[in-house]
């Protein structure tokens, strides 16, 4: 948990975990990963994905984002959320490739944005948000709803990559 407030340019780490979430191929449950971007400047850079939460429609994954809060910027987090579909779940678990070019080998399950001011301002530093099924990469595939994702603020670990 989180003691106190956070200040400008303390490092933050988002710990992300989803609910409900559909399984979209038949005969299996969703294999879960989320990449994280944050909009810097106007455009939006990736800086990370999560490892795969495999045969769970609620996932919670370890790997942990870290960013620098800087109070006079609207720094936008937008986290989208996929099911792995590597084919490699049988054979290798491990080391799936920060590679954003291979997305589209993926289906798209839910998306969302939020400012990270919003999540430090917010109630135990947590908010969850319905994922929705818009923009670029918006699937035809499975049920209307999406499940949700729960973001949390997390001061005290190690295990993250730096912006």
């Amino acid at each position: 948990s989180v003691c106190g407030m956070v200040a400008e340019g303390d490092k933050v780490q988002l710990r992300l975990s989803c609910s409900g979430l559909p399984a979209l191929d038949f005969g299996s449950l969703t294999d879960g990963f989320v990449v994280v971007s944050v909009q810097q400047d106007g455009s939006w850079t990736q800086i990370g994905r999560t490892e795969t939460v495999w045969d769970c429609l609620d996932p919670v994954f370890k790997k942990m984002f870290a960013l620098r809060y800087r109070f006079q910027e609207k720094q936008i987090v937008r986290c989208e959320v996929y099911d792995d579909d590597s084919n490699v779940k049988h054979h290798t678990r491990h080391k799936l490739k920060v590679d954003g070019s291979s997305l589209a080998a993926h289906d798209f399950i839910g998306a969302t944005e939020f400012t990270l001011g919003s999540l430090i301002g917010a109630s135990e530093q947590t908010l969850t948000f319905p994922l929705e099924n818009t923009g670029p990469r918006q699937s035809s595939k499975g049920p209307k709803h999406r499940g949700s994702i729960t973001v949390s603020v997390v001061l005290d670990s190690t295990s993250y990559e730096e912006l």
